[in-house]
């Protein structure tokens, strides 16, 4: 090729160069300066003083509802971020917990859920499936869950080039604590596991409106003796009757005898006076003596009609 023509292809190619770099880093600039802003993130703790969160969980959504982004903060006082300027709505809780994960969805109806879990895992036996009441025997089993603090902010308006811009989250205990107590046990002693199950409860905690959502589970708790004869548990809930208020609540005690015992607390349930907050009281259980009062059917736990006692 003739050398002026070699120079001059070569100085064509450098400057195209020039110009696909320039459109790059122009475009780049261009995003980064005129559409993210900075913002803070303050939680403010005013309705949980005392909440000790591992981490704290946003997210952002468009208002149309659906999710454009999550952050996570490692400080329960909050932080600063970057994001798209816009309208926002926001939906806020605490993250890293064992037994609570996220149901990722729409605005409305994004949820926290728990995992499966066997209906005798508190007693860390195999002893098969035990016998469920009638009345909740098709209800899905799901771990407890943790204390969830969470809010939401239902507009907030992130403007472009404007400095200084935060917003503050309020935080609020969105989970029940579940007390269940039984008083007056005969023959409680320490060759005996005993583990228990809740039924009527909420499968999911709706962030949006801070309530009981999903189908109605069954939920089983360790249950501990406090002394020679009473038994006590706590746990945390999503709260109970997602769906029907009518739903019934049978606390249902196993033991390693495999016999078993079904009690209806639901009036206890449904008339305590303080939702977040349910006692319920067992009184009188009499289990067995070794080698004593059980009839084994096929599976081997004590073959009994379905009987609920009703303890209301």
């Amino acid at each position: 090729m003739n050398p002026f023509l070699k120079r001059l292809s070569a100085l064509a190619n450098f400057a195209l160069a020039l110009i696909l770099l320039s459109g790059c880093e122009h475009k780049e600039l261009c995003y980064d300066h005129g559409h993210n802003v900075e913002i803070d993130i303050r939680f403010i703790w005013d309705a949980a003083p005392d909440a000790d969160p591992n981490t704290m969980v946003v997210n952002f959504f468009t208002p149309d509802g659906k999710h454009f982004t999550t952050r996570e903060f490692t400080s329960r006082d909050g932080g600063r971020m970057r994001i798209e300027a816009g309208e926002y709505m926001i939906l806020f809780h605490n993250g890293e917990m064992e037994s609570v994960k996220e149901a990722l969805d729409v605005f409305d109806r994004y949820a926290l859920t728990t995992n499966e879990e066997s209906l005798l895992s508190p007693m860390s036996r195999d002893l098969g499936a035990p016998p469920r009441p009638t009345i909740s025997a098709n209800e899905p089993v799901r771990s407890t869950a943790e204390t969830v603090w969470a809010g939401q902010c239902t507009h907030v308006m992130f403007e472009r080039n404007k400095q200084g811009q935060f917003v503050e989250l309020h935080p609020a205990e969105a989970t029940a604590r579940y007390t269940v107590e039984v008083v007056n046990v005969e023959n409680l002693r320490d060759n005996i596991d005993i583990s228990a199950a809740l039924s009527g409860l909420s499968e999911k905690l709706n962030v949006s409106s801070s309530s009981a959502a999903g189908q109605p589970v069954t939920v089983p708790f360790s249950i501990e003796r406090k002394d020679d004869k009473t038994l006590e548990a706590r746990f945390v809930t999503f709260g109970h009757c997602p769906e029907d208020k009518s739903v019934s609540h049978i606390v249902s005690i196993y033991t390693s005898s495999k016999v078993y015992y079904n009690f209806d607390v639901t009036d206890q349930v449904h008339n305590a006076e303080d939702d977040k907050n349910i006692y319920i009281r067992i009184n009188g259980l009499k289990l067995p003596v070794d080698g004593q009062g059980v009839t084994p059917s096929i599976d081997g736990w004590e073959d009994v009609e379905d009987v609920i006692i009703n303890m209301n």
